[in-house]
């Protein structure tokens, strides 16, 4: 009779290869290729590692017209430049994903965290990935996106960052404005259409 193969014993840290600290699994990302399914490099280091690319990149592709085409790494379509958005993180200044398969992405990513921090509210502290500050989760902006329900900046960080956009872009701030009114629009209308549905099936008991 075959024996059952031992599972190697899992630790509940890691080192990172970048920092060389020991930290929590928690501090780690998910990664399908290594041995334990986790990132070698630790979520601080991983995100300064993307600044500096982004950084670099940014300089370089800044005044430079994406032309070309580029294989969608979700549907597997090759699309022109022109149906990717920008991404400095990347050597060519594109996403990985397609426009049309990031918004069903974000889609599907925003409706699972609204079921889960529906059932299970966060509570607690986080860290500002900006000024790498702790602080209550309140003096972070919701953003239904993310697992925790909150921006990865907090509130002073995502102002000043803000502020600093609007005065290198001063042409922005009116396309701002209508793309947020469209919004509220957009979403009042969804509201009335839910009132509407309600009534007629409450009418129809």
């Amino acid at each position: 009779m075959l024996e059952k193969p031992t599972l190697p014993h899992v630790s509940e840290s890691k080192t990172c290869r970048n920092c060389r600290l020991q930290k929590p699994l928690t501090e780690f990302t998910v990664h399908k290729d290594t041995k334990d399914r986790l990132s070698n490099h630790c979520r601080l280091c991983q995100k300064k590692r993307r600044r500096q690319s982004y950084a670099r990149n940014r300089t370089r592709l800044a005044e430079k017209l994406l032309t070309g085409t580029k294989r969608c790494r979700q549907c597997g379509e090759i699309k022109s430049a022109q149906e990717f958005h920008r991404n400095y993180a990347n050597l060519e200044g594109l996403h990985n994903l397609c426009k049309t398969c990031r918004r069903a992405s974000d889609r599907r990513r925003f409706e699972k965290n609204e079921r889960s921090l529906a059932d299970n509210p966060p509570t607690g502290k986080k860290v500002c990935a900006k000024c790498e500050e702790e602080t209550e989760l309140t003096n972070f902006y919701v953003d239904r996106t993310k697992k925790d329900g909150r921006k990865t900046y907090c509130k002073q960080c995502s102002n000043t960052q803000k502020k600093k956009w609007l005065q290198n872009n001063p042409g922005n701030l009116g396309r701002q404005r209508e793309r947020l009114a469209l919004r509220r629009k957009q979403q009042q209308q969804h509201s009335i259409a839910d009132l509407i549905l309600a009534y007629a099936g409450s009418t129809t008991k």
